[in-house]
């Protein structure tokens, strides 16, 4: 039900690709009249709380990138705030805590491993 959010997300996630130097072929130019007929609700699914998990997670998959992107706040957040379980989002994470807590104890010494604890496929 949150069109417009997902609309703004996904034009954050293109933003994001091309500033990071690569090329986007890919717009809502064809569907975004037929997403305007869409009744939807107004905001967004996630709260605060999410979105710090989120936040968490792009610092374990890309701890040099996102270490410099986050803010000061955004960062004292993450390391002084446990982590909240999310079923589809971050359960790995706990199963792998002893490695975590090294990692955020590493980061608050501004120690930053540029390979991360993300679970990598293979």
């Amino acid at each position: 039900p949150y069109v417009e959010d997902l609309v703004r997300y996904f034009y954050a996630a293109v933003d994001e690709w091309t500033r990071r130097g690569y090329r986007s072929n890919i717009s809502l130019d064809d569907v975004e009249p037929l997403l305007k007929e869409v009744e939807g609700a107004p905001g967004t699914p996630v709260t605060e709380d999410m979105a710090r998990e989120y936040r968490r997670l792009l610092l374990l998959k890309e701890p040099c990138h996102y270490y410099k992107k986050l803010s000061a706040a955004e960062l004292e957040e993450l390391l002084n705030t446990p982590p909240r379980p999310y079923p589809g989002v971050n359960l790995w994470l706990f199963d792998v805590w002893e490695t975590y807590l090294k990692f955020m104890e590493r980061l608050a010494r501004d120690e930053v491993d540029c390979a991360g604890i993300f679970p990598r496929r293979r």
